[in-house]
């Protein structure tokens, strides 16, 4: 399952027979150069030589190369730096390089963690001196590293931060490998359903630039998604393809691979006999490769086929030799498998010690592997918490502080209003001595107001008390409400960047208009949609001599809108593309039917009516000469700003119409229409209106009141043929521009006013023309919410 990237210094890997006259000329080249870099280079060459066959060989020329390397740097002093800095970095970058290659030495031997400190020291200089492809490579090959460690978080931020940089340098086959590698974290995280999506996008990459290697890698995994779907048929065929271009290769690990794929569809299948002569046959490989991870894998079947046959003791040594290995090299998931194994086997043998002992094993690891990215979230989102509550406690100190130093001062003033209140007594009882029923009068009023005040003391505790408590529960709330805003927060900016990224394939579907001007056509595309992605879609595609061209309403906007458009830019591909068929109305036929059957719509009752409403036109690209007669002045006036006459001609199909005017070279065209018109703009130079120089005509072409879905009438649409005459305009557009509210009494803007408007601008070149439409449109809506998506096409002959 591992993804064979190709080296970029590598370029003897298919070689199978040692070549003794290779070697030895590089041998003679190394012992007759004299300078630094020349040896570096044939050391770095006779190392790659051995690795296809004496790999434990190649490392010791690795090494050497390293060593000059090393030993020149050593050299360099900080006045040398400034008068060599050129030289200076070529060796770093020679080290980067050798780093780097040494990562790919122990990555291929299963040493994962020991390639990793390469790999990242490697990046290092790369990153220094900006080597923006080197490093994405390293990025990459950190993630396979991390991945056959088990270390999935790890493997998927280094592969997403490689995928980015290949994007931007256009790195189609770099953006192939990351792809496939994401693809394998899903697969291994049991969402086959993701890694599956991933896969296919690789692969697609791969058909395109023809690359076998990548081809061979992608049939191999459509063939693991068909094996997990219990379709073994399938998957078989998908491992045949892949094992045959591997073969014309030469690639063994790959080989070896799509072997010990195939002996698991037979162990799966419950063919014991031919899973293990697989499984033999792929240890072999495995073994005459030094291939660690390989051979891990196949002593692990082999000890599941074991227990499966009943041979328990031969199923308990081949697990405890996979375990060996996968602890050596530091294969998590194999030492997840191998303790699995070893449970069944001691289960069988009523040896329940062993068998809880290597359960336990078994599931810690498995929570472990599945369950990392949710425990780091949950304890990214603990430690905030904690964070929060910590600083939430200090302020409550705080306060508690404050009150302890009011509650002191008030006992402080107490205390002294006691004393006070002594040497009144005081007076009180020497004043008794003159007046004994003076005396008594005042104690009993002196009781009194002690008494008062005793209770009101009281009243302001409890009071007290009351506000401490509420604060507190006003404290706690608070915290909650906190919280919850920051979890809303978070899903809020997920959602949205999910979105924004579907934007960016939405825009990469959505076809681009340029080449058309190599026909004399030229155009313009007004597309604003009204969310983040879009209900419309516009659409193009040139067949043969045929250029057609769509714009599409799919049901609602925004995500859902999406869905539909890229599932109409689909069909239309594959209608036309595969299907090859260019008639404007059987386009539109077969795709409702397609629509229909995707989205079973079976016509009942309550059913979601999802569709889309289209206006699509084709034109032969070929100027065609024709002699037709011309319609009369008269006749030709009525069609000013209004409906084209539909005229059934006899030489058409069964539901075309056409529509000819006097031309002497002419571009034949055909549309048809679910529910969106067409309107054309015609320059008719043969007439003179005083005061104006031109009379320019608007005609619709109407469409048919059905849309591409399930309706209560599904005719066949109507194809209409038209003949295009020199600065000609057409227009295909949705409903959104003429729908939309504002102006000064809030309406809607009408078609009868977009007509006009086109009609005023139609002399204006086409990228004015979209200007003023979008103008206009921002004018007309002012403060009001845009409410449904806008695509108007212009096209001129």
């Amino acid at each position: 399952m591992k993804k064979n990237i190709l080296k970029i210094i590598i370029v003897l890997q298919s070689i199978v027979v040692f070549s003794n006259s290779s070697i030895d000329s590089l041998f003679n080249e190394l012992r007759k150069s004299k300078t630094d870099t020349s040896q570096i280079n044939l050391n770095i060459k006779i190392g790659l030589e051995y690795e296809s066959f004496l790999p434990d060989t190649s490392i010791y020329f690795y090494l050497k190369a390293q060593s000059i390397i090393d030993k020149k740097l050593s050299n360099f002093s900080e006045n040398d730096l400034t008068d060599s800095k050129k030289d200076f970095k070529k060796y770093k970058l020679y080290n980067a390089n050798i780093l780097y290659i040494l990562g790919d030495y122990y990555q291929n031997r299963g040493n994962y963690l020991k390639s990793i400190d390469y790999y990242d020291d490697a990046l290092v200089i790369f990153k220094f001196y900006n080597e923006i492809k080197r490093i994405s490579d390293c990025l990459n090959y950190i993630g396979l590293s991390y991945y056959y460690n088990g270390r999935y978080p790890e493997a998927l931020t280094n592969f997403f931060e490689s995928l980015k940089i290949r994007e931007k340098l256009s790195d189609k086959k770099g953006c192939s490998d990351c792809l496939n590698n994401i693809g394998l974290v899903w697969y291994n995280q049991n969402n086959f359903e993701k890694a599956s999506e991933y896969y296919s996008k690789s692969l697609a990459i791969d058909e395109e630039l023809a690359d076998s290697v990548g081809i061979a890698i992608g049939y191999n995994n459509i063939g693991l998604s068909y094996f997990f779907q219990l379709k073994y048929q399938k998957a078989l065929e998908y491992y045949a393809k892949s094992i045959r271009i591997r073969k014309s290769i030469n690639d063994k690990n790959g080989i070896a691979e799509c072997t010990f794929n195939i002996a698991i569809l037979y162990l799966d299948s419950g063919l014991m006999v031919e899973s293990k002569k697989y499984l033999l046959e792929a240890l072999s490989l495995y073994e005459s490769l030094s291939n660690n991870q390989g051979k891990c894998a196949v002593l692990r079947e082999l000890a599941n086929l074991s227990n499966n046959n009943g041979d328990i003791n031969l199923a308990i040594n081949y697990s405890k030799e996979c375990l060996k290995i996968a602890e050596t090299i530091g294969l998590i998931n194999e030492v997840r498998f191998a303790h699995s194994y070893l449970y069944s086997s001691y289960k069988a043998l009523n040896d329940f010690k062993q068998a809880l002992y290597h359960h336990e094993i078994y599931k810690k690891l498995t929570d472990s592997l599945l369950n990392s990215d949710k425990l780091s979230q949950i304890s990214n989102m603990e430690a905030y918490y904690q964070n929060e509550k910590k600083q939430k406690e200090i302020e409550l100190l705080n306060k508690e502080k404050e009150l302890q130093k009011t509650e002191i001062k008030r006992q402080t003033t107490q205390k002294y209003a006691f004393i006070f209140g002594f040497i009144l007594m005081l007076g009180i009882t020497v004043l008794a001595l003159f007046s004994y029923r003076k005396i008594k009068t005042q104690h009993k009023i002196i009781e009194h107001k002690n008494s008062e005040l005793s209770q009101q003391n009281e009243e302001i505790t409890a009071q007290r008390d009351e506000i401490e408590y509420q604060r507190q529960e006003i404290s706690t709330q608070k915290d909650v409400a906190v919280a919850q805003r920051d979890l809303i927060m978070f899903q809020n900016v997920e959602i949205t960047d999910s979105i924004k990224y579907a934007k960016r394939i939405q825009e990469a579907v959505l076809s681009s208009f340029n080449f058309i001007e190599d026909f004399s056509i030229r155009q313009f595309v007004f597309f604003k949609p009204k969310d983040i992605v879009s209900g419309d879609f516009y659409w193009f595609l040139k067949r043969g001599d045929n250029l057609i061209i769509a714009v599409a309403d799919c049901t609602g906007h925004g995500v859902p809108g999406a869905f539909m458009s890229m599932l109409g830019i689909s069909f239309l591909n594959e209608i036309v593309r595969k299907k090859e068929v260019t008639q404007a109305n059987h386009v539109l036929n077969y795709l409702r039917t397609a629509i229909v059957n995707a989205l079973q719509q079976r016509g009942i009752q309550g059913e979601q009516k999802d569709g889309m409403d289209i206006s699509l036109i084709a034109i032969k690209t070929t100027i065609q000469s024709s002699k037709l007669q011309a319609p009369s002045e008269e006749n030709d006036e009525q069609l000013n700003n209004r409906t084209i006459e539909q005229r059934t001609s006899n030489s058409c199909t069964e539901g075309t119409r056409s529509v000819k005017h006097q031309t002497t070279n002419v571009l034949e065209a055909q549309w048809a229409g679910a529910n969106n018109p067409l309107w054309l703009i015609r320059n008719n130079d043969n007439k003179k209106m005083p005061p104006f120089e031109k009379v320019v005509s608007l005609e619709e072409l109407k469409p048919d009141k059905m849309p591409i879905a399930i309706y209560e009438k599904m005719d066949s649409f109507t194809n209409h043929e038209l003949q295009l005459q020199a600065n000609d305009c057409i227009y295909l557009m949705t409903d959104g521009y003429q729908d939309q509210f504002g102006g000064i009494k809030n309406k809607k803007f009408l078609s009868k006013n977009l007509k006009q408007l086109l009609l005023d601008n139609c002399h204006s070149e086409m990228n004015i023309q979209k200007t003023i439409l979008n103008s206009t449109f921002e004018n007309w809506r002012g403060n009001n919410e845009q409410i449904d998506d806008i695509t108007i096409i212009g096209l001129k002959v």
